[in-house]
């Protein structure tokens, strides 16, 4: 989902100028998380051989959230 409506974010990868940062939002259901962060892992691998992909982190909400951020 774009978050600037003028510019959407298609259009933005489009431009050669440099490094992208993306952070995608999940909120994962307790009983399923064991397998998002095995699918998380699988997509993770695939990322990690693609030209130009830089690194990749995983961020999990604290305190019962069932946040995770990448």
């Amino acid at each position: 989902q774009s978050l600037d409506e003028m510019t959407p974010m298609f259009a933005q990868f489009k431009e050669r100028t440099g490094p992208i940062v993306l952070a995608n939002t999940f909120f994962v259901p307790e009983e399923r998380g064991e397998e998002f962060l095995s699918l998380f892992r699988r997509q993770a691998e695939f990322m990690r051989a693609q030209p130009g992909f830089v690194s990749l982190r995983m961020h999990r909400g604290t305190a019962g959230s069932r946040l995770m951020m990448n």
